[in-house]
């Protein structure tokens, strides 16, 4: 089981460098449906420095206020830090005199990676920069709608629908939601508001391939039915893993599908919100590859440099995770799904409502209010560690010894070489993959 594991550690992290901070972002627009509220084609607007040989084709303390501040919450609650530093500031992102642009001692322009730990991923201004710059390819579309995709958790009548209703308790919540959730409430979407719109692009037990099949496929027909959402919240990745031979063996299927569903819906103009899954105490299996499929979902958020949340690190805060009897879908406060308040945060729902308002919240003021970053470029340490695939670290005394052991084991830790048809599209060498830690990996030009 243990070895089962690490292969698909490798197999995860393959898939993430590939995806990872240095890898092109492809223009789909030849080969992807441009729905008929767009009338030109669109492509993305940034590619991040890409690599030669690579085919592009393959490819969350205070009470509601005025809205001004994106302050998220501080780093000594249990539920933080939201926003994606390492710790919360005592300065929120709106603070008055704080510059979060490029200076001399900023790392260089570039991709920002995604460091494992906060909730929401961070938006600096590269990433804000990018954001508008899909969201300028189709102008026409709806700043206050969005469309949800995913499975059962996306279809539950406890995700969201509470915000169109007066059941809400504000408590933990972060400064400037209630005027986010005013806005979303005053989209027409197709006769309701977006929270409690019975989506046409979820369905129980469907994976991400589902979403982008058929003619309509059903992100297409939600398309077209709200007529032109500015964002969409994406949720796949339980399903998915039961759609190979093996939990490792649907991995790759997943990643790919995942990636053209995101590049699909940015080559509409739509910026894609995306989530990590918490754990699983329905199968003890499939929960030891959870974290290996978020892995990828970061990768994909990451490479395409759009927002992600991380309901791993939310959930792992909440009792039992959240879940509810099945051990795989969560439960909801009784008072509701939207009381915020120690009780409330203690279910899975009331949880997962908060953190994706926020998101929504957060992609809003980046690309909405055109607010000019709402993070910090990461260090320069940090941008060193992960540079090339998002969770990397690159050990230099490893490194040194791979040099004299080229293959094999080195103080018990697994070396790989991939194999042809192991090989992402423009990748060499070797990877490095830590058993003990699956976040760990060093991709190694030769």
């Amino acid at each position: 089981m243990f070895r089962a594991a690490t292969h698909a550690s490798l197999m995860a992290v393959s898939l993430l460098w590939m995806a990872g901070c240095d890898a092109e972002v492809p223009d789909v627009t030849a080969s992807v449906y441009v729905p008929q509220t767009i009338a030109t084609t669109t492509s993305m607007a940034m590619v991040p420095p890409s690599d030669e040989g690579r085919d592009a084709a393959h490819r969350h303390d205070a009470p509601p206020g005025d809205g001004a501040s994106g302050a998220d919450l501080p780093a000594d609650h249990p539920r933080g830090p939201m926003d994606g530093s390492a710790a919360a500031s005592d300065e929120g992102p709106d603070a008055p005199g704080v510059d979060h642009g490029q200076t001399p001692d900023s790392p260089p322009p570039g991709p920002t990676p995604y460091a494992v730990g906060p909730i929401h991923s961070p938006i600096t201004a590269t990433v804000g920069d990018h954001l508008r710059a899909i969201a300028a390819t189709a102008p026409s579309l709806n700043d206050d709608l969005f469309m949800k995709i995913g499975a059962s958790g996306t279809v539950s009548p406890n995700f969201l629908s509470c915000f169109s209703g007066s059941n809400i308790d504000w408590a933990l919540a972060a400064s400037g939601l209630a005027d986010t959730q005013a806005h979303f409430l005053g989209g027409d979407a197709a006769g309701g508001d977006p929270f409690s719109r019975q989506t046409l692009a979820a369905k129980i037990g469907m994976s991400a391939g589902w979403a982008i099949s058929g003619e309509p496929s059903p992100i297409e027909a939600e398309f077209d039915a709200l007529d032109g959402p500015r964002f969409a919240l994406v949720a796949y990745g339980t399903n998915d893993m039961h759609l190979g031979t093996s939990y490792q063996s649907a991995l790759w299927g997943f990643g790919s599908k995942l990636q053209l569903l995101v590049d699909t819906l940015v080559s509409w103009g739509v910026i894609p919100i995306l989530q990590t899954n918490g754990a699983r105490l329905d199968l003890p299996e499939a929960d030891r590859f959870v974290e290996t499929y978020n892995t990828v979902i970061r990768a994909v958020a990451q490479s395409r440099q759009i927002p992600l949340m991380d309901m791993w690190a939310a959930m792992s805060e909440v009792p039992g995770w959240g879940k509810s009897g099945d051990g795989l879908h969560l439960n909801t406060y009784p008072g509701g799904a939207c009381i915020f308040d120690e009780e409330g945060l203690d279910y899975g729902y009331n949880t997962r409502n908060l953190v994706t308002l926020h998101g929504l919240h957060r992609a809003k003021l980046a690309v909405v209010d055109e607010e000019p970053a709402l993070n910090p470029p990461p260090p320069r340490d940090q941008r060193r560690r992960v540079a090339g695939c998002p969770l990397c670290r690159r050990r230099h005394p490893v490194r040194r010894q791979l040099r004299h052991k080229r293959l094999g084991l080195v103080r018990a830790r697994r070396v790989y070489r991939l194999r042809q048809h192991q090989r992402p599209v423009g990748a060499r060498g070797l990877l490095y993959v830590d058993p003990d830690d699956r976040h760990t990996a060093t991709f190694h030009a030769p």
